[in-house]
């Protein structure tokens, strides 16, 4: 019985500890141009507001991107090949530059793909740290960063994280370095 419930609490216990969410990225800012946008991905960088990614999605199209959030780790959501791996290059001198690269393929200079996190409000955070977003990304886009370089004319946001029950399994654009 002792060992059958110590089985049972462990088995418990592993599926807990490794919950899998899919989900939409909501921009919350003051700025009402970019206010409730959804977070994109095209050509290996991250924005919002973006009228057309592009991205070849299983079973139809959309326009915002859906990620998925294990262990540390953000990636967009894809079931059939490996998912696209979302960093952030955290150092100051890379002022915080986002993008998403394939699985094996080399990390930019200052870059990670762990800390991720959603906090107590619902934000996603890169290490505890929170975006900005940068205009003049082209088709009315701003660039998303992690705050922590020094952003001219950029404004800080937060990243809302949105359920997103169906979502759709997407390859995203890439840009070959």
């Amino acid at each position: 019985m002792k060992f059958t419930l110590s089985i049972a609490l462990l088995a418990t216990a592993c599926s807990a500890a490794v919950p899998i969410t899919t989900f939409k990225l909501k921009t919350v800012s003051a700025n009402s141009e970019i206010n409730g946008k959804t977070f994109n991905a095209a050509q290996s960088k991250i924005f919002t507001n973006m009228q057309n990614q592009n991205a070849n999605c299983q079973h139809g199209t959309q326009d915002d991107a859906t990620f998925q959030l294990r262990e540390g780790k953000l990636t967009l959501y894809a079931t059939k090949a490996a998912p696209q791996q979302v960093y952030a290059q955290t150092t100051t001198a890379e002022q915080g530059k986002m993008g998403y690269i394939r699985p094996g393929h080399e990390l930019p200079p200052g870059g990670t793909l762990d800390g991720w996190a959603i906090d107590g409000s619902g934000h996603l955070k890169i290490s505890g740290v929170g975006f900005v977003a940068c205009p003049g990304a082209g088709q009315g886009a701003w660039a998303i960063y992690a705050d922590v370089g020094h952003h001219d004319g950029c404004l800080k946001i937060e990243a809302e994280a949105v359920n997103e029950p169906r979502p759709l399994s997407c390859y995203y654009t890439e840009v070959e370095n």
